[in-house]
Order: C-alpha cells, then sequence, then structure tokens
C-alpha cells in the first residue's frame, strides 16, 4: 500500500498552493506548512479514533461525494452548503469541542490568518476522508488503514506542533511531542 500521508499531500500540487497563496495573500512556505500541519494532526487524530463505525460511515459518506475528481476546485471555489457540512461532522467528529482552538493552533503554527487557517482545515477535512473513504469503498478496511498510518506516524508526527498536545488525549503523540519541545532546546 501506498505512504497515504504522502499520497494526500500529492493532491495538492504546487499550482494549487500557488492559486492559494495569491487568493490568501499569505506566503506560499506558510500556506504548505498549514497543509503539512493540518494533515499530519488530522490523521493522528483519526489514528487517536480508532476503528469505529462512525468514522467508517463517515469517510464513506465523503468518498460518495467524489471531491477527489475536483481537487483544485476545492481549494479555490467556495464549498457548497454540502460539502461544508460534511467537513464539519468530520472535524467535529474528530475534535468535539475543540475546534475553534484547533484553527488557532494550525494559524499560529503556520504563520496564516485565522480565516485562512478555517479553510484550509475545511478543505482538508473533506479531501482527507474523500481519500481515506475511497479505500474503504474500494474494499480496503479501516483497520488495514489506520494499521498503515499507525506505521507511518513517526514520518508524518514531525509536522505536528507541541501545542497539539493539548487537544490530543492520547500518550503516545504527547509524549512524542513533549519530547520534540525539548529536544528544540539543543
Amino acid at each position: 500500500m501506498e505512504y497515504l500521508f504522502n499520497s494526500i499531500s500529492e493532491f495538492i500540487t504546487p499550482d494549487i498552493v500557488s492559486n492559494i497563496s495569491k487568493i490568501s495573500k499569505e506566503k506560499e512556505s506558510n500556506i504548505t506548512q498549514a497543509i503539512h500541519t493540518t494533515t499530519a494532526s488530522l490523521l493522528e487524530l483519526i489514528l487517536e479514533k480508532g476503528e469505529q463505525k462512525k468514522m467508517e460511515s463517515i469517510l464513506k459518506g465523503i468518498a460518495n461525494m467524489h471531491i477527489l475528481f475536483s481537487v483544485s476546485n476545492l481549494f479555490l471555489d467556495k464549498t457548497n452548503l454540502k460539502k461544508q457540512c460534511a467537513s464539519l461532522k468530520f472535524l467535529t467528529y474528530l475534535l468535539k469541542d475543540r475546534l475553534e482552538e484547533y484553527y488557532s493552533l494550525i494559524a499560529t503554527s503556520s504563520h496564516v490568518s485565522l480565516i485562512n487557517s478555517k479553510n484550509i482545515v475545511a478543505r482538508l477535512g473533506l479531501l482527507i476522508p474523500a481519500f481515506l473513504g475511497e479505500k474503504i469503498v474500494s474494499n480496503i478496511s479501516l483497520a488495514t488503514l489506520l494499521n498503515q498510518l499507525q506505521d507511518e506516524r513517526d514520518d508524518f508526527q514531525i509536522y505536528i506542533p507541541f501545542e497539539m498536545s493539548e487537544i490530543l488525549e492520547q500518550s503516545r503523540i504527547k509524549a512524542f511531542l513533549e519530547q520534540k519541545f525539548w529536544m528544540s532546546f539543543f
């Protein structure tokens, strides 16, 4: 199976990043950082939730919206109400009542405005479940996807800011982020 973090990231081409940068009036490097940070942290939150029927149902539902066919439009056009609701449902499922705190964390750690952070998170809140949902629809189990993400975890955790430990409940990522924080002093 392919490396899931990279596969998701490949949907967001340099042209898309450049266009997002122009529209949002943010540096391309900050947009890229926000995308990587959001992708990594959402994958971590998915791992934290584990294998649950509700997660599988949300992923399949978003996969059936056929978002992967027009990823460039996803980032450049306004999303319709149905997509906004799907993204919010997914993000609320992962973050519960900490969504506003999460938007702020992405904005601060990536040096983008709060409104641009919300837009990036909302779009990735569709892209990531659409990608994983497509895998499930094509007969790859959620358990298999979670095992693959678990195998990749050490590689994508480097994009997760230390402050994310305040949002996460799982001890493994908290320990990693605390170690990352302390290592930054040396």
